[in-house]
Order: C-alpha cells, then sequence, then structure tokens
C-alpha cells in the first residue's frame, strides 16, 4: 500500500485532449503515476453532430419565418441578418459547452508492480510481470463496416480504441474521437509506463508532465 494517496483530481472544467497528472511515491520513494485522460467519444461526437443538426435546422426555419412574417417596425432583411449573426456568434460556444458535457474521463494509475484502471467497480489490476503494453487499434465498429464494405457513420471514421495489450487479452482503456488525441494519449501511457518500470530513474527517462502541456490537442485548436 502506498503512503501518499493522491488528492482528488478535479474533474470540471476539462476539456477534451487535456490530461490530469498526479504523481505520488512508497517510503521508498519509487515514483507512481495517476492519468486522468479527458477524451471525446464517438457515441458522444455522434449526439454532438445530431444536437448541432437541428440547431442548424431550427435556425433556418426561424429565418424563413422571419423572412415572411418580420416583427412590427423591422423589414424582412433586418430581421433575417439578425438570426443569422445569433446563429453564428452562438454556434461554436454551443458546440464546446457540449463537448464539455460529453467528455469522458478514465482514472489509470501506473506503479512499478502492477497497471491500475477504475472502472464502475472498482480498480482492475494488471500485474507487470506479464507481458503487456498500451496500443491503438481502430473501432471495432468502424472495422466491420469496412469488412462488410459499408459506408462507417461520420462520426466513426476517426474513432479509435487506446486498449492495454495484456498477456492474450485487450483490454479497452478508452473509446476516443480523433487521431491526434487518441495518439496523444498513447504517448502519455506509454511514456509514464517507461518511467515507472522497475528499475528506471524518472529523472533519467523524463517528466511526462513537464513533456506533454495540459492543453487541448492541435486539433482542437
Amino acid at each position: 500500500m502506498f503512503n501518499l494517496p493522491l488528492r482528488a483530481e478535479p474533474l470540471f472544467p476539462r476539456y477534451p485532449g487535456t490530461v490530469g497528472y498526479r504523481a505520488f511515491g512508497d517510503p521508498k520513494g519509487v515514483t507512481s503515476w495517476r492519468l486522468i485522460p479527458f477524451y471525446g467519444t464517438p457515441l458522444g461526437e455522434g449526439l454532438i453532430a445530431g444536437i448541432m443538426m437541428v440547431f442548424k435546422v431550427y435556425a433556418l426555419a426561424v429565418m424563413v419565418y422571419a423572412a415572411f412574417e418580420p416583427p412590427p417596425g423591422h423589414t424582412a432583411e433586418e430581421t433575417v441578418l439578425s438570426v443569422l449573426v445569433v446563429a453564428a456568434l452562438t454556434y461554436w460556444p454551443i458546440k464546446w459547452t457540449l463537448r464539455i458535457l460529453f467528455t469522458s474521463a478514465t482514472i489509470i494509475e501506473l506503479t512499478p508492480r502492477d497497471v491500475r484502471v477504475l472502472g464502475l467497480f472498482g480498480w482492475r489490476r494488471y500485474a507487470r510481470h506479464v507481458p503487456l503494453r498500451f496500443e491503438l487499434e481502430q473501432h471495432r465498429s468502424l472495422r466491420r463496416s469496412m469488412a462488410l464494405q459499408k459506408k462507417p457513420r461520420r462520426h466513426l471514421r476517426e474513432s479509435y480504441h487506446v486498449v492495454l495489450r495484456y498477456a492474450q487479452q485487450a483490454i479497452i482503456i478508452a473509446n476516443v474521437h480523433g487521431e491526434v488525441r487518441a495518439r496523444a494519449l498513447l504517448d502519455r501511457l506509454n511514456g509514464c509506463f517507461m518511467v515507472t518500470a522497475p528499475g528506471a530513474e524518472s529523472a533519467a527517462i523524463g517528466n511526462p508532465h513537464q513533456q506533454y502541456a495540459d492543453r487541448p490537442a492541435d486539433d482542437e485548436i
């Protein structure tokens, strides 16, 4: 058991593509890492796309109605332009708010002895004396669509599984939408996995908190 537990990691506000870090250790000074990656899921992106489509249809309907029934004292052109400006100014704030609301998070601990993933029913532990590694795989639904030669849904085209390859098992750690964010998470996991390798010196390999800034991925800027 570790004598230096982590403080609670604030879950809000966090944006897709950011990762929270906490370092902790035992009395012997062995450093371990807790990572809390925040990411958008394929399901969340699909829901966001549907909501924003409804928003655009509603804005278009309001503009059409305003063109035929402008309020008293205003022309149709003024009313339509006003609706268009309001819709344009609120589109991206609404979309980013939805992305924050639909953001998922996974709590992962990497220690010299094991890798731990917090699930619905507690911690799942995977001992490091068994061969394991982190990998990136295309989303299963995407692979199924490609195998059946069907056109995948738009929110599945850049969807990936971040998996922990443990012996002969492929354990899904996160379902991530966006290749850049998925590969960034994979790099962070592998970096901390190397740092916490038994016998490794953290200072010689590097501090992942310094290597990766806590900011949105490039494709979100």
